[in-house]
């Protein structure tokens, strides 16, 4: 693959507790996003979209994997980039 890019996630998962037990809505998704263009994301109604964009927009953290913005991964910045990002 060539190109820049401004996202690289790695073996992304996110798990929520239910009543009945531990729900996947992700499981090891790996991928990268370029810094130019438009991306879209499509599936079926509980395929982790949602689940996907949050853990991207830092409204809920992966329970597994990494998200790497710019060279960084998310889980190091601490408030002040938190909220400029």
């Amino acid at each position: 693959m060539g190109g820049i890019f401004i996202y690289r996630i790695k073996n992304l998962g996110k798990a929520y507790k239910t009543p009945s037990g531990e729900k996947w809505a992700l499981r090891s998704v790996s991928f990268n996003l370029p810094s130019k263009g438009l991306i879209g994301i499509e599936g079926a109604s509980g395929s982790g979209k949602s689940a996907l964009l949050n853990c991207l927009s830092l409204l809920e953290s992966p329970t597994t994997g990494a998200i790497i913005f710019d060279n960084e991964p998310l889980s190091n910045f601490d408030d002040a980039k938190k909220e400029s990002y």
